[in-house]
């Protein structure tokens, strides 16, 4: 497979992290859509640990694939609001060791799938996801 940005795909799939206030939580939503706009599946999730902002939206988005891979999604366009990472992504140009592995884990998942491409998208078109994303806050376990 050979892995191009912004490619037309079947389904799309935004992805986005939150932290609290106390920053000791961190929440991760994800949507998954068919080409109509209609919503497949969302997932919330959360886990306590304390990492910088980009590292959470690098797990939000490898969590959103996997989510993608275990309902037999495989033609996906990924949305982050995140530039920093989707460049790290698309280019492999990163240069952060506290991120690295992350990474390497999206760009081994994506290898998986028959189309992906990974793009920006304005925050204020990510609604859903960073809804989903504040609502792992007041979950005791991960809701799909």
């Amino acid at each position: 497979m050979v892995w191009q940005p912004r490619c037309t795909s079947k389904y799309k799939l935004n992805t986005d992290a939150a932290i609290d206030a106390d920053g000791k939580l961190m929440g991760f939503g994800t949507v998954i859509c068919d080409s109509e706009g209609m919503i497949i599946t969302t997932s919330s999730q959360r886990i306590v640990a304390t990492y910088p902002p980009y590292v959470a939206e690098a797990i939000a988005m490898y969590r959103g694939l996997l989510l993608a891979a275990d309902i037999g999604v495989f033609s996906v366009e990924v949305e982050s609001d995140t530039t920093t990472v989707v460049k790290w992504v698309v280019d492999g140009d990163h240069k952060n060791s506290d991120i690295d592995l992350i990474l390497s884990d999206i760009r081994n998942l994506i290898q998986n799938f028959n189309i992906c491409s990974i793009s920006f998208m304005s925050g204020k078109t990510n609604n859903v996801a960073h809804y989903q994303a504040k609502m792992a806050f007041c979950l005791f376990e991960d809701c799909f």
